[in-house]
């Protein structure tokens, strides 16, 4: 945490205002809705209203000042002349312990509106003795009052704020208990529910089954951590045990998750950043990204669930099967511009992104692609001789339904391990396109590992370990098709996928 000192003029010239503005976990600049109600949360999507509380230090003769102190706070565009912004406000008697001082501001709505703003202070010490002193630099404010602007994504009523102080809840658990016990009214298609999460690390599982309509936002991927130690006991636990992920989106439509870091630190059997299964998928655009060419381009990609600008970090130093993100019988999901990190353990399977079949997956509407969609994304892994970046299979071995699957890959970093197509499940129609992406498996190792029924097709991408490895039989009758692959140092380009493909 930064701090500022600012001297005054030579009537006090040894008294010092520090005044505490910069972000971190633990915030003394907050954002506040209203007070709780008894049960310790606020009440349900009240406005959040404009005021912040602002905390600094007054010291004379180098030692804390204690007694009463009269301010005057003046908010301006600019840190020296600019225009003033609001009217003066003026609080008398504060009480000042050991040179510690509070006081709540309030300079009305449409205030901080994304640009600059300085707070002039002026100040009498004791209180209602002498003139006020001007301090003579201006307070930028540089933080949490900022969380009005970003709450205005949404229209207030229509928002909640996660925070350790100052907010309407203080874990993202309550807000989820919230709305299953009707504290919340349920989100709808046309007024979902914005959850906007402070910085800070909030160790809790979270379980999002039937919730809809809501999007989680943090403040960055840097500043806002979930985190928990979950494991889960079967395949697939988050269907019959919802201990394996950290957060568990099941049985919901219309979820974004964005702007924050997903953490699983657990050392058992099947521990999971992100876990989405059995959506209900109710024909509802989330979104449209732009059509994915040259793979598809007269393909309409909407997605019903998004997970966009997140980094998951599955870490535990012992167990088997973590997973960043774990895709089970889901509609559309869009997965874009994240970090997923599966790392710790040497476990015999660590996965990036698992995309598991084991059921048939919801009807989505005609002209409109199934997912997943991973683009623009970064994913690293560590782990034994089963490890993948992305692992297509069916924990059901006895599924006879027919299901389609068609997952993209598209301008994604993926190392650590390879691709991998294992379905075999009779009935099953897949196709699996990569463009533009660079794979890197595990060193002298495949780069994609066809064992299955799927047909993988490649577009100018970078193969950097070795190639591709094609266990597929008259049983698993999956093809792998090329088209402009390289080598590391960029050369050998091929329009082949030979099996031994050695830069």
């Amino acid at each position: 945490m930064k701090a500022r000192l600012i001297r005054f003029s030579r009537r006090w010239p040894l008294v010092v205002l520090v005044m505490v503005l910069a972000l971190s976990l633990s915030c003394s600049l907050v954002v506040r809705a209203q007070e709780p109600d008894p049960d310790g949360v606020t009440s349900p999507l009240a406005p959040l209203g404009t005021s912040f509380s602002y905390q600094g230090q007054v010291k004379k003769n180098g030692s804390p000042f204690q007694g009463t102190c009269d301010f005057q706070f003046t908010l301006f565009t600019a840190s020296s002349f600019g225009s003033q912004i609001g009217t003066i406000q003026s609080i008398s008697n504060v009480p000042v312990a050991s040179g510690l001082f509070t006081v709540n501001l309030n300079f009305g709505s449409g205030v901080f509106t994304g640009e600059a703003r300085f707070l002039q202070i002026a100040l009498r010490c004791p209180a209602a003795t002498g003139s006020f002193e001007t301090l003579t630099t201006r307070q930028p404010l540089n933080a949490t009052p900022y969380a009005l602007f970003a709450l205005g994504v949404k229209s207030p009523q229509n928002t909640v704020v996660v925070a350790k102080s100052g907010g309407d809840f203080t874990s993202l658990g309550q807000v989820v208990t919230a709305l299953k016990t009707g504290k919340i009214p349920s989100p709808l298609p046309t007024s979902p529910l914005h959850i906007w999460i402070a910085p800070g690390l909030y160790t809790e599982v979270i379980d999002l089954q039937q919730l809809s309509f809501i999007h989680i936002q943090g403040a960055g991927p840097d500043a806002t951590i979930l985190t928990s130690a979950a494991s889960g006991t079967t395949l697939p636990p988050i269907q019959t045990n919802p201990t394996g992920p950290t957060v568990l989106i099941r049985a919901s439509s219309g979820i974004r998750i964005s702007d924050l870091t997903v953490v699983n630190t657990g050392t058992g059997t099947f521990s999971y950043g992100i876990g989405v299964t059995n959506m209900v998928l109710r024909g509802l655009t989330v979104e449209t990204v732009d059509p994915f060419t040259p793979l598809a381009p007269t393909a309409t990609f909407q997605a019903d669930v998004i997970l966009d600008n997140v980094e998951v970090d599955v870490k535990g130093i012992a167990g088997e099967q973590h997973m960043g993100i774990y895709l089970n019988s889901t509609p559309p999901v869009l997965v874009r511009n994240s970090t997923i990190n599966v790392t710790g353990a040497i476990s015999t399977t660590n996965v990036g992104i698992a995309i598991d079949r084991s059921t048939s997956p919801p009807v989505v509407p005609q002209g409109i692609t199934s997912a997943p969609l991973i683009r623009d994304n970064l994913i690293y892994v560590e782990g034994g001789t089963n490890s993948r970046t992305i692992r297509l299979f069916s924990s059901d071995i006895n599924l006879t339904n027919a299901v389609t699957l068609l997952p993209k890959i598209i301008n994604t970093q993926l190392g650590g391990g390879p691709i991998s197509s294992e379905i075999s499940n009779a009935g099953t129609t897949c196709t699996i396109d990569i463009h533009n992406s660079q794979i890197t498996g595990v060193p002298g190792g495949p780069d994609i590992q066809q064992e299955g029924l799927c047909n993988i097709r490649v577009a100018g991408s970078q193969l950097a370990s070795g190639g591709v490895l094609d266990l597929t039989g008259s049983a698993n009758p999956g093809t792998v098709r090329c088209t402009f692959v390289y080598r590391a140092d960029y050369s050998g380009e091929t329009n082949a996928c030979p099996t031994i493909f050695v830069p």
